[in-house]
């Protein structure tokens, strides 16, 4: 059996090494895209230039361009018009546009006239804007929201104009704050993490998956050969078939991650952090790809179907699973549907281990999780291989 899967193994790659396109895919074409994405986020801490246009300044919608200005990952750029904030935005010269305007309402339960505040944001949707714009924007509005809300309560109480309430209670004089002491425990000196470092582990995930995906188009091939039933027809029989098709899909996994961690090691300076739990990740990541090339294999008919499904349904993936924007800034369906993903788990658990310097033990969940998956995957991979393989 082991002689029959290393004839399979070897086959295989020498057919790879003549494919140079596959070869442009693990190793050129990921590394292109972590360098210009990377290149288009800044670094970590550093403020994120945003458009605002303030239409009809008022108390309320001042109070909402002022929490923008306040807020530390943010750095406003005033524009005089929306066609300038929407040229803004697609050029890519502001990570999201910010619209304010006053409009005028009426109070249905008193029948006095209300002034209310309409925040819009733009963004491109080929472009989406990183986590830190999405977050610093929301908290600068939930900030100016909580702070009228408060004003409104004085004014419905005391009587007072609500813009009153509002300015007087910006006139207030400051009492000092809460002094916070903040320490890092268990962790060792994380390095900052730069653009390219949250990039790196993702798109890791996501070529790792698409590649070992693709090369499924070998099953088809090798059953309208006839090697299939050769080697059914030997003393090995399905188990060195099973184990040679399915090592070589691992062993174009793991060179796809290998040239991913060296690279962005070396070339974008990525602190990929534990080592073991590094090669946990990618281990067993690699795997729930080697089921699932398995498993699309045995079920296509042909090498051209396996490459015309490959590509979109890695790609969709990804997406689902977070390796293109973060998972917490999409909406909660969504993200339901992405823990159902082992890509979620597999970028989760890169997150910890590159941003947060977590080893093994800190990812635990994470890889029992991808474990499941790898298992579960292998079971459907294995009986839908069997059935096809003749």
């Amino acid at each position: 059996m082991i002689r029959v899967a290393g004839a399979v193994i070897l086959a295989n790659l020498l057919r790879l090494a003549r494919d140079r396109v596959g070869l442009a895919f693990i190793v050129a074409i990921p590394f292109l895209l972590i360098a210009v994405i990377g290149a288009t986020m800044p670094e970590d801490g550093s403020a994120r230039p945003v458009g605002l246009l303030v239409v009809a300044p008022g108390e309320r919608a001042d109070a909402v361009a002022q929490a923008l200005a306040d807020e530390a990952t943010l750095e406003p750029v005033r524009y005089a018009s929306e066609d300038e904030v929407r040229g803004a935005v697609r050029r890519g010269r502001v990570g999201a546009g910010v619209i304010v305007r006053a409009v005028d309402g009426h109070d249905a339960s008193t029948g006095a006239s209300s002034v209310t505040t309409d925040v819009r944001v733009l963004t491109d949707p080929s472009r989406p804007p990183d986590a830190a714009v999405r977050a610093g924007i929301d908290r600068a509005v939930r900030t100016a929201a909580l702070a009228q809300r408060s004003a409104d309560f004085v004014a419905a109480e005391t009587g007072l104009d609500g813009e009153a309430a509002a300015a007087a209670a910006r006139s207030l004089p400051d009492f000092g704050g809460t002094e916070v002491h903040a320490a890092t425990v268990g962790s060792g000196n994380v390095p900052a993490t730069t653009g390219t470092a949250f990039v790196a582990p993702a798109y890791l995930v996501l070529f790792l998956f698409i590649n070992t995906l693709v090369a499924a188009w070998g099953l088809p091939a090798d059953r309208a050969s006839g090697l299939a039933r050769r080697v059914r027809a030997t003393p090995a029989r399905t188990a060195g078939l099973i184990v040679g098709e399915a090592g070589y899909r691992y062993a174009v996994a793991l060179l796809q991650a290998a040239v991913i961690v060296l690279v962005g090691a070396v070339a974008f300076g990525v602190a990929w952090g534990d080592p073991l739990a590094v090669l946990a990740i990618v281990a067993l990541f690699a795997w729930v790809a080697t089921a699932s090339a398995m498993a699309l294999g045995s079920l296509v008919r042909t090498s051209d179907q396996a490459t015309a499904i490959a590509p979109p349904l890695g790609i969709a993936l990804g997406m689902l699973g977070g390796c293109m924007w973060p998972l917490e800034t999409a909406a909660p369906a969504l993200q339901a549907v992405g823990s159902a993903i082992p890509h979620a788990w597999a970028v989760s658990a890169f997150q910890q281990v590159v941003g947060a310097g977590a080893g093994v033990a800190g990812i635990a969940t994470e890889l029992a999780v991808l474990a499941a998956f790898a298992v579960g995957v292998t079971v459907v991979a294995s009986f839908l291989f069997a059935r096809r393989s003749v």
